[in-house]
Parts: C-alpha cells; sequence; structure tokens
C-alpha cells in the first residue's frame, strides 16, 4: 500500500513537472505569437503609411496634370486665335495688292 501510494506521489509530482512544462511551452508560444503579431502590426502600420504617401502623390500628380491640360487648352485656343487674325491680314494684303494691280493697269491703260 505503502508502495503504491509512493508511486502514486510520485506520479503525481511527475504530472505537476510535466504540467509545468506544458504550461511553460504554451507561455513561451503565446509570447512568440504576441511578438510575432507586433511585428506584423508594425509592417501593416508602415504600408498603410506608405499607401497614403503614395496615394497623396498620385493624387498631387494627377492635379499637376490636369493644370497642364487646362494649359495646353488654353495656348491651342490662343495660337487657333493668333492663326486666324494672321490668315485674315494675309487676305486684307492679298486684296490690297489686287486693289493696286488694277489700279496699276488701269493707269497704263
Amino acid at each position: 500500500e505503502k508502495e503504491k501510494k509512493g508511486v502514486s506521489e510520485a506520479l503525481a509530482v511527475g504530472n505537476q513537472s510535466e504540467s509545468k512544462d506544458e504550461a511553460d511551452a504554451v507561455s513561451k508560444a503565446a509570447l512568440q505569437l504576441i511578438s510575432e503579431k507586433e511585428e506584423l502590426a508594425k509592417g501593416l502600420l508602415k504600408m498603410r503609411l506608405s499607401h497614403d504617401k503614395t496615394t497623396s502623390e498620385l493624387q498631387s500628380l494627377q492635379k499637376r496634370f490636369e493644370d497642364a491640360e487646362q494649359a495646353n487648352e488654353s495656348r491651342i485656343s490662343e495660337l487657333t486665335d493668333a492663326k486666324l487674325d494672321a490668315e485674315k491680314q494675309v487676305e486684307e494684303l492679298i486684296s490690297s495688292v489686287e486693289k493696286m494691280e488694277a489700279e496699276a493697269s488701269a493707269k497704263d491703260e
């Protein structure tokens, strides 16, 4: 009976020791998971900041592109108007030259 009791006590101490080892292992695993979670959270934060910066840069580039497009459209309009004015002046000069030629021809006759 004493032997059985001694064996039971020995087994109980062994079980406690195994339970403590298991608890230690679980604690280590939990701490490792917490550490990994913190690292992932830091990585996610860096990605979010990078995304925000990239989005801001993209919006800035889009604004610059739109401004450049407007400037180009304005310049095209100015050049078109200048071309039409130049064509009108050329027509007026041709008409004036033709008039002068007709007057000179009439004097010659």
